[in-house]
């Protein structure tokens, strides 16, 4: 620790330190998360866009993955998180987030947050003036669009840097319940649903970017 401006005063000794995954600074349960389903999209030679339902997506190129756990969840589980690209497959969405949904992620509170705090339906209001959407949610098929839009980051102090972080949602959604709609600026595609138990957030999405103090 000699080169860090904080560190280099800790005196040699045997010290008490603990690892912990970076999901629990944000006071979620490991219990809510499925860890055989975690990944790192880092390969480059992925392939951009994929089928899923018979609707495209695009891969979270350079985003960490946390599966949520699902089961005993939904009576759908199975069906609506299979991989195969089959006519009644729920196709594949992701939703950006302004904040943490809370201690718990359990169907009713990700389906309020959906609800609530959908900034993408809110820009969407704005632009076509129309009252009409206020019960509906939008969900995009570019995790980058979700992110870049309609995330807001946030940052945790570590030492000499910060770090930031953008969170998104990967969901299911079930299929024949939305209807597909372009953005009025940037032309991006984005799916409006109606029924909010018609979406399955199952995938936590994490990126971090390191800035230097």
């Amino acid at each position: 620790f000699r080169n860090d401006k904080v560190l280099r005063f800790i005196q040699s000794d045997r010290y008490q330190y603990e690892l912990k995954p970076i999901l629990s600074y944000f006071q979620l349960s490991s219990k809510d998360f499925n860890i055989n389903s975690n990944y790192y999209y880092s390969q480059t030679d992925l392939l951009k866009e994929y089928r899923c339902g018979n609707n495209s997506y695009y891969i979270p190129i350079g985003w960490y993955r946390h599966g949520i756990n699902l089961k005993n969840k939904y009576s759908d589980y199975i069906n609506s998180i299979d991989t195969d690209n089959i006519n009644n497959q729920w196709p594949i969405a992701f939703y950006g987030t302004h904040s943490l949904i809370g201690n718990n992620i359990n169907q009713q509170d990700l389906q309020s947050s959906l609800i609530n705090n959908d900034s993408i339906k809110n820009e969407y209001i704005h632009r076509i003036k129309s009252v009409d959407d206020k019960s509906s949610i939008y969900l995009t098929t570019d995790c980058s669009v979700a992110a870049d839009r309609y995330t807001t980051s946030f940052t945790i102090k570590n030492g000499d840097y910060n770090k930031r972080f953008k969170i998104v949602f990967q969901c299911r959604v079930r299929p024949n319940s939305f209807t597909i709609h372009t953005d009025l600026v940037d032309h991006d595609q984005l799916w409006k649903i109606n029924d909010p138990q018609a979406i399955r957030p199952y995938r936590l999405l994490l990126n971090t970017e390191t800035i230097l103090l």
